[in-house]
C-alpha cells in the first residue's frame, strides 16, 4: 500500500497556478477528496520557430505530458463541452492516478521554468532604463536594480521550496503542501530509497548563499544591500544635494554603476545556469519514482474500482 493511500488519497489544494509551455493552456485548480478539480482557463501563444537545443524541454517533462494525456483530455473535453472561455472556471473529476499525474506535472513545470525566469531578470538588468526613461518612470536607477535583484533572490529560494514539494508529490507521501519541508521530505526514507537526497542537496546548495538575504527581506522587510551599486547611489545623492562633484565626476559615477550592474548580471546568469543544471539532475532522478508510483497507483485504483463494481452487481 502506498503512503498516499495510507494517508488521505487526495489532499485539498487551492489557488495554485499551473503553467506549462508544453500545453496550449494553463490552469488554476482546486481539489477535494473526490478528485474534482476546478480549472481557470488561459490561452497561451505558440510559435513554429525552431528553438535552440538549450531550450528543449527535459525528457521527464515530455514524458509527463505524454503519460498525462487522459487527464489533459478530460480538461480539454470539459472545456469544449461547457463552451468555457479564457478566465472561466471548469470543474473536472479525476481518478486518483490522474490526480497524481496532474500534481507532479504542475510542480515539475514550475520548477523547470525558474531558470528562465532568472534569465529574464538578467535581461531587465542588462536593458535597464537610463536618463529620460528613468525620469519618466520616476525611479532612481539604484531602486530599479534593487527591485529586480530582490526578485532574483526570492525566486532562487523558491526553487528549493518547489523542488521539495515536487519530490514529496512524486513520492506520493500524502502530505499537504504546508507540511512538505526539508525534514518531512528530504529526510524521508522514500527519498533515500530512490536516491533523491543528493539531487535535492545540490539544488539547495545553489540557493543557500543568498538564503539569509531572502529571509531578511521576506520576514523582516530588510532591503538587501547591493554592493557596490548602493554605495555609488549614496555618493550620487550626496553630490546632488551639495550641487558639486565632491568625489567623482558624473561620467565616473555612470561608469562605476554600469560596471557594478554588469557584475550583478553575471552573478544572476551564473546562478541561472547552476540552477538549470541542478533542476535537470533532479528531474532525471524523479523519473524512476514517478513511473513506479504511477504504476502502483494505477494498480491499486483498478483493484478498488473492480471491487466497488462487484459489490454493486451483487
Amino acid at each position: 500500500m502506498s503512503p498516499m493511500l495510507e494517508a488521505d488519497k487526495a489532499q485539498a489544494l487551492s489557488g495554485r497556478k499551473c503553467v506549462s509551455r508544453l500545453l496550449l493552456f494553463a490552469c488554476v485548480w482546486q481539489g477535494d477528496a473526490a478528485h474534482t478539480q476546478s480549472y481557470w482557463i488561459f490561452h497561451m501563444s505558440t510559435t513554429s520557430k525552431k528553438k535552440p537545443a538549450t531550450n528543449k524541454p527535459h525528457p521527464f517533462l515530455v514524458f509527463l505530458l505524454e503519460s498525462g494525456r487522459q487527464w489533459q483530455n478530460k480538461f480539454a473535453d470539459t472545456a469544449r463541452q461547457t463552451g468555457s472561455r479564457p478566465g472561466q472556471k471548469v470543474e473536472v473529476e479525476l481518478s486518483l492516478v490522474e490526480f497524481y499525474q496532474s500534481e507532479v506535472f504542475r510542480y515539475a513545470t514550475r520548477l523547470a521554468d525558474l531558470p528562465e525566469q532568472l534569465r529574464v531578470i538578467a535581461n531587465f538588468m542588462v536593458h535597464r532604463p537610463k536618463g529620460r526613461a528613468l525620469k519618466r518612470l520616476r525611479i532612481r536607477r539604484a531602486e530599479y536594480v534593487a527591485y529586480h535583484y530582490r526578485n532574483f533572490v526570492v525566486l532562487l529560494q523558491t526553487a528549493t521550496d518547489i523542488a521539495i514539494r515536487l519530490t514529496g508529490v512524486t513520492l506520493a507521501l500524502g502530505l499537504r503542501p504546508q507540511e512538505m519541508n526539508e525534514k518531512t521530505v528530504v529526510g524521508n526514507e522514500w527519498t533515500n530509497r530512490f536516491r533523491l537526497k543528493a539531487p535535492l542537496e545540490r539544488l539547495q546548495k545553489v540557493a543557500s548563499p543568498l538564503k539569509r538575504i531572502r529571509n531578511e527581506w521576506i520576514h523582516a522587510g530588510v532591503t538587501p544591500l547591493i554592493e557596490p551599486t548602493d554605495t555609488i547611489a549614496l555618493i550620487e545623492s550626496a553630490q546632488h544635494l551639495s550641487g558639486e562633484e565632491i568625489w567623482l565626476a558624473e561620467w565616473e559615477i555612470d561608469a562605476y554603476f554600469d560596471k557594478a550592474c554588469d557584475d550583478l548580471v553575471k552573478q544572476i546568469a551564473e546562478h541561472a545556469t547552476a540552477l538549470h543544471e541542478a533542476v535537470d539532475v533532479l528531474l532525471t532522478a524523479l523519473q524512476t519514482p514517478y513511473k513506479y508510483w504511477s504504476s502502483r497507483l494505477e494498480h491499486d485504483w483498478r483493484i478498488t474500482a473492480e471491487g466497488t463494481s462487484a459489490k454493486e452487481k451483487a
